[in-house]
């Protein structure tokens, strides 16, 4: 048997044979379940909104990863000689180069694959968001209310998780691709970029981090829903250190991505560089660093006078 078709039928087996087996068997399962207790609507309620919830998830995750994938295979290198293309040594690209758009489809049709099974397992995120009941209780910290956090922050997490996440392996499928095009070249003088794949490229890096501007901002109302020690929600280091930071973050991460999106017409990296270092050091001095020292030498000595008003939100 040829190579090719070994390789093929070792990842029909392990990426759709197995997983798919699997499930089809617990799916079989679930109905005989639902079927004998005379729940078959509930059954064919919870599917199909698997079905869809999963299949728009996939589609629109090849979409994106596609997209982009043809904008750099249309790219053709200006004027670069040969040689100044491959200086790195790696045998037989010319060999490579031809076979990148079917690697990349077949990487591409992989991650859909993996992104419509996860978001088939979020089903429930959707259906409570489009059935959302207020609650008539608001949260202490944001005014707004408990409806918020159970019907429509999980839908937006998993919203930008998906999207980061996405554009993210979209712009790391880039790199290689315009290096074989030519676009991404290592030349005795160092690193050469050309001016496409820099514009292309540069705006993913810049919408990244516009969504991680949105993680930011959603993480401010996570402060509410997570146990530290036995209390439950925002402590007083999450207020005046954690929150702080987090608004802070959110500002500087959407001013990088509009830097580094409006630089990509330009020449000049200086002031994108230094926005995107301002995030990458707050991150860690504002939700690592600042929140540890005013809890060791704040809270530590006072503990009960500095979180009775946060005791009392939590009971």
């Amino acid at each position: 048997m040829p190579i090719n078709r070994i390789i093929l039928f070792v990842f029909l087996l392990v990426f759709i044979v197995l997983p798919f087996g699997g499930r089809t068997l617990d799916l079989y399962i679930d109905w005989l379940w639902f079927n004998e207790l005379s729940q078959q609507q509930v059954f064919l309620t919870i599917f199909s909104s698997k079905l869809a919830v999963g299949l728009g998830a996939g589609l629109l995750t090849f979409f994106l990863i596609y997209l982009n994938l043809r904008i750099a295979l249309r790219y053709k290198a200006s004027g670069l000689p040969p040689q100044f293309i491959n200086m790195t040594g790696i045998p037989n690209l010319e060999n490579i180069i031809p076979r990148v758009g079917a690697i990349g489809t077949v990487l591409a049709l992989f991650v859909a694959l993996s992104y419509g099974m996860w978001a088939a397992s979020q089903w429930q995120h959707v259906l409570l968001f489009f059935n959302e009941t207020s609650f008539n209780h608001a949260d202490p910290l944001f005014g707004r209310d408990f409806s918020f956090y159970t019907f429509r922050l999980p839908l937006f997490l998993d919203i930008q998780n998906w999207l980061f996440t996405t554009i993210g392996l979209s712009a790391t499928i880039l790199v290689p691709v315009y290096f074989l095009r030519g676009g991404v070249s290592v030349n005795p003088r160092g690193l050469y970029v050309d001016r496409p794949p820099k514009v292309h490229i540069s705006i993913l890096v810049g919408v990244l981090f516009l969504l991680k501007a949105w993680d930011y901002f959603l993480q401010r109302f996570q402060l509410l829903l997570e146990q530290r020690g036995v209390i439950f929600g925002a402590s007083y280091a999450d207020i005046h250190a954690t929150l702080p930071a987090l608004e802070t973050l959110t500002v500087a991460a959407v001013v990088a991505g509009l830097l580094i999106i409006g630089i990509s017409f330009r020449r000049g990296w200086k002031a994108p560089l230094t926005a995107a270092a301002v995030v990458v050091i707050g991150h860690f001095v504002g939700l690592s660093v600042l929140p540890d020292l005013l809890h060791k030498f704040k809270v530590v000595p006072n503990e009960i006078a500095a979180e009775s008003t946060y005791i009392r939100h939590n009971i």
